[in-house]
C-alpha cells in the first residue's frame, strides 16, 4: 500500500467490474495481493451497479461506462447495469427491467432509446420518456430521432415514422404546423391532431376546418375557445344550430346539445332531429368561416 493516498483511479477497459465486483466490495486485499486467496467471479450473478450520468455520456455499451460510488444516492430517473444488461431506474425503484442490449441517452423531454437483443425482439427499440417509462414505439432497426418523431423501420422492415408526441405511426414523413392554437401533422391530404388521445384518431382534411368568435370545427369536433380541454363531437348540423354530443352528469349518459349562431350551448335534447346535414349549413348566419380557402 502507498501511504498518504485517499483515492485511486480505476480504468476498467474490458468491463471486467461485471465478473468481479466493485473494488470498493469487501474483499481481504493483503492476502489477495500475498496470493494467499483469490477474488471471487460474479459470473450470472444479479448485483446492480448505477451509471453515472455525465454531459458527454451519449451511447452506453457495457465496458466504457462510469459507474456511481459506493454509497451515493439515487436520485431521478438513472441506467443501471445488471447482468450484462441494462435498465432503468426512478429513485431507485426499478420502472423498467433489466433487458437492454444497448441504450443511447437522449435529450428532453425523453430519457433514453433502449434496443433488446435481437434473438429476443429482432432488434427492437423502445424509447423511455423523462419519468423513466416505456413508450413502446414498436420501432425495429436503426432508429433517429428528429425533434419528436422517431424513425425506423416495422417488424416487416418497412420505413416507420412514429410521432411521439401524437403516438402515432406514419408511412411517409410527415409535416407538422398549427391550426390555430392547436399542432397538427399533416401527411397528403390527411391532417391529424398531435394528440394521443382515441378522440382524434380520424384524420380530417382542410374542407372541414372552420371558425367561430367562440369555437373552432376540426373534422367532426367542436372545441369552445375559452375551453380548450374539452372536445364535443358533432353529430349534424342545421340551419341555426351545431348538434353535439354531450354528458349529463346526472346520469352519465350520452345525450345531445345545440350550439348556436353566438357560440354558445342553448338547448340539451335528448333525441337529434330526424334531418340533420353532414356538413355546415349556412355558414355566414352561424358566424362560421372556413380556414382554408379551397
Amino acid at each position: 500500500m502507498v501511504p498518504f493516498k485517499d483515492y485511486v483511479v480505476i480504468l476498467d477497459q474490458v468491463g471486467m467490474y461485471q465478473t468481479f465486483g466493485m473494488p470498493t466490495e469487501n474483499r481481504d486485499w493483503e492476502l489477495m495481493f500475498r496470493g494467499k486467496t483469490t477474488g471471487k467471479g460474479r459470473q450470472g450473478g444479479n448485483h446492480r451497479y448505477i451509471i453515472r450520468d455525465e454531459p458527454d455520456l451519449k451511447l452506453l455499451n457495457l465496458e466504457m461506462v462510469r459507474i456511481k460510488r459506493h454509497g451515493e444516492k439515487s436520485l431521478g430517473v438513472e441506467v443501471f447495469i445488471q447482468d450484462g444488461k441494462f435498465g432503468i431506474l426512478n429513485d431507485g425503484k426499478v420502472v423498467c427491467a433489466p433487458e437492454f442490449e444497448k441504450m443511447k441517452r437522449l435529450e428532453a423531454p425523453y430519457f433514453a432509446m433502449g434496443v433488446y437483443p435481437y434473438y429476443v425482439y429482432k432488434n427492437r427499440v423502445d424509447i423511455i420518456d423523462d419519468q423513466g417509462r416505456v413508450m413502446k414505439p414498436g420501432l425495429y432497426g436503426q432508429v433517429h430521432r428528429e425533434n419528436d418523431l422517431f424513425i425506423g423501420e416495422d417488424i416487416n422492415g418497412r420505413k416507420d415514422y412514429w410521432d411521439a408526441k401524437g403516438g402515432r405511426h406514419y408511412r411517409q414523413m410527415p409535416t407538422f404546423e398549427r391550426i390555430n392554437r392547436f399542432e397538427v401533422a399533416r401527411v397528403g391530404e390527411q391532417i391529424y391532431m398531435r394528440q394521443n388521445s382515441k378522440q382524434w384518431e380520424k384524420p380530417f382534411t382542410e374542407n372541414s376546418v372552420y371558425l367561430h368568435d367562440d369555437f373552432i370545427i376540426m373534422g367532426n369536433m367542436l372545441i369552445f375557445r375559452n375551453d380548450i380541454k374539452r372536445y364535443y363531437e358533432i353529430c349534424g348540423y342545421e340551419r341555426d344550430g351545431i348538434y353535439v354530443k354531450c354528458q349529463w352528469k346526472q346520469d352519465g349518459d350520452f345525450k345531445y346539445a345545440c350550439v348556436g349562431r353566438l357560440g354558445k350551448i342553448f338547448s340539451y335534447e335528448r333525441m337529434l332531429p330526424s334531418r340533420l346535414s353532414p356538413n355546415p349549413v349556412n355558414l355566414g348566419q352561424m358566424g362560421m368561416k372556413r380556414m382554408f380557402k379551397t
